[in-house]
């Protein structure tokens, strides 16, 4: 009857079937458990959103006052379309005029806005869009948009004169 070896013989070199090198042998099987650990790690990242859609991903900003809340993905894909959502509370005003300054639409086009702006005009350092607005009514504006630029992308939308939110987006090429 054969014996079983000791517990400590199963990691010495072996010749016999084949020649092993077993702290090669076992630094590979390492190397490997890693690999598999961090293979689970970006899908679960990727899951999360930290790639695109996903609870890393959404975020919110407002302007100082409050006036106007921002949504949007803080990660995108370029040439891939994205929503920014506007949520304005005008206070007495029948026309809101939202502004975008000019880092954002060098970075994004701006492909639709929902609903259709009453007018659009160009400002220092970016656009105005002007919208009618309902006094005391909540108005919520999307804005579908393309990234054209690779990289951290900043970028500010408020309204009238008040201080913007300042939004910072990666977009992956």
């Amino acid at each position: 009857m054969p014996s079983t070896p000791p517990e400590n013989d199963i990691w010495r070199n072996r010749t016999y079937p084949i020649k092993e090198d077993m702290a090669f042998q076992r630094a590979t099987w390492r190397a490997e458990r890693i690999g598999w650990a961090v293979l689970w790690l970006i899908v679960l990242l990727a899951l999360l959103g930290l790639f695109s859609h996903g609870p890393l991903s959404t975020a919110s900003v407002e302007t100082p006052d409050g006036g106007l809340r921002v949504t949007y993905e803080r990660f995108q894909r370029n040439g891939s379309p994205a929503e920014i959502r506007l949520e304005a509370r005008p206070r007495s005003e029948r026309r809101l005029a939202i502004s975008l300054d000019a880092r954002m639409l060098d970075a994004v086009t701006i492909e639709t806005i929902t609903p259709a702006p009453q007018a659009e005009r160009a400002i220092a350092g970016g656009i105005e869009l002007v919208f009618h607005a309902e006094p005391g009514a909540p108005l919520t504006v999307r804005l579908t948009v393309r990234p054209h630029k690779i990289g951290l992308v900043a970028g500010a939308i408020g309204i009238g004169a008040s201080r913007p939110a300042e939004l910072t987006q990666f977009v992956y090429p």
